[in-house]
Formats: C-alpha cells, structure tokens, sequence
C-alpha cells in the first residue's frame, strides 16, 4: 500500500528520509534505521527550520503564531516536536508522518545542497532539468554521475551552512512580516510593507536595504501567497 500524501506534491518527513535511501516506509519503525537513514531524517528535519514549511495530514500549512505585542514567532506544536526530535536524533515514525514538504521546496533545498531529485517523487523532465541547473550553479555533474572523485561535499555544505547563517536574521523578518499581513487587515500588500517597517527595530532595518525594502517584503509576500495557493494567478 503505498503511503498516505494529503496532496501529490507533498511527502512525509518520514518517507521521504527513508525512500531516498530505498528503504519501504511502511516495513520499518525508528528502532530499526540505519546510520545513513538516521543522517539523512536529521538532516531534512534541521533544514525544516529555514528551507522547507511543513504541512498536515489535511495539507494544511503548520504555520507558526506570530504573536504582535512581543512581536516574535513561536513554531507550531508540531513543528517545534519534529525539530527537537532532530536535535536528540529521536525519530518516531508517528511523529514525522505528521509533518509533510512539497516538491517545491525540496528542489530548491536539493539545488542549495548540490543533490539529485529522487525518482519517485520526481519525473524524468523534472530530473534533468534539475541536474542541468546542478552543473551550471556547482560547476560540474551531481555526485552520482561523476567519473572524478575530486569534489568535497563537506566543504560545499560548509558553504551553504554559512551563506544559510548570514540570512537567517533576514529571512526571519520576511517571515514575521508574512504572519503581520496574514494577521491584520491592510488595503494592499504595499501598505501592509509600510506599516510593517515603521514599526520594525531599527537593528533589524538595518539588516534591509531600505531603498527597496518595501518592494522586498511584497515581493516575498507574494511568492509565499502563491506557493500556498498556487492556482491562484
């Protein structure tokens, strides 16, 4: 029986761990993962923190609670339950089946960390254009297709681990913006933005180049809202 997905675009933290390495969702519980399997959920499960949102069982985003007067962010329940299970690499099959990631996003973590799409997940078309943008931005073909053993995917994760925390501050006020509009009740997104920074820390506007930051917010704002409703033109 093949595993439950909400949607077609969107796999369990817990099956996509265990495909990737060929292994049957269904025929294993936590006790009986290998090292690599291990690796790898932790790994999907920490990126879930800057490169992935999570969604239900009904495919409903996990979002987090922006709460206003403090002006901070606290995860979803459930969020907060699987990232902590990546960090005490405690991984409970219940729990991970609970929280999904869309094909989106998984390609674009899988460009950032220079990786191949999986084939059950992906089809061919998708699978080559992927591997084509690996080369162009890595400069040469994915680990598995290469003759040369002369790439170091430690040092380039090194990278991608650096760039990731020179942007979290950023990418932190684009995402408390998203919550302040979802929120609030504006007559444009562009007024929405104005508000917003008025009343942002001037540390974190500093983080913004402020001749463009309205354009910047509104610009995410409506990538997230299109990714949420991507039939929506």
């Amino acid at each position: 029986m093949d595993p439950f997905r909400p949607r077609p675009d969107l796999v369990s933290i817990w099956e996509l761990g265990l495909r990737l390495h060929d292994c049957d969702p269904d025929q294993l519980n936590h006790s009986e993962l290998s090292a690599e399997v291990r690796e790898t959920l932790r790994e999907i499960i920490l990126s879930a923190d800057s490169h992935f949102n999570l969604f239900d069982v009904t495919g409903k985003e996990l979002l987090a609670v922006y709460i206003p007067i403090v002006r901070i962010i606290k995860e979803h329940p459930v969020v907060q339950k699987i990232i902590e299970a990546g960090h005490s690499r405690r991984y409970d099959k219940e729990l991970l089946d609970q929280a999904f990631i869309s094909s989106r996003e998984f390609k674009r973590w899988a460009l950032d960390y220079d990786r191949k799409l999986p084939e059950f997940w992906f089809n061919p078309q998708d699978i080559h254009l992927h591997d084509q943008e690996l080369a162009k931005r890595w400069g040469k073909l994915p680990p598995e297709n290469r003759a040369s053993p002369q790439h170091e995917p430690k040092k380039s994760k090194r990278h991608v681990e650096a760039a990731k925390a020179r942007h979290a501050p950023l990418q932190k006020i684009f995402d408390v913006f998203v919550l302040y509009y979802q929120n609030g009740i504006f007559p444009s997104k562009a007024e929405a933005a104005r508000r917003f920074l008025r009343e942002l820390p001037a540390e974190q506007r500093k983080l913004l180049s402020m001749d463009r930051a309205e354009r910047t917010l509104t610009d995410h704002l409506s990538r997230h809202l299109k990714q949420q409703n991507p039939s929506k033109k």
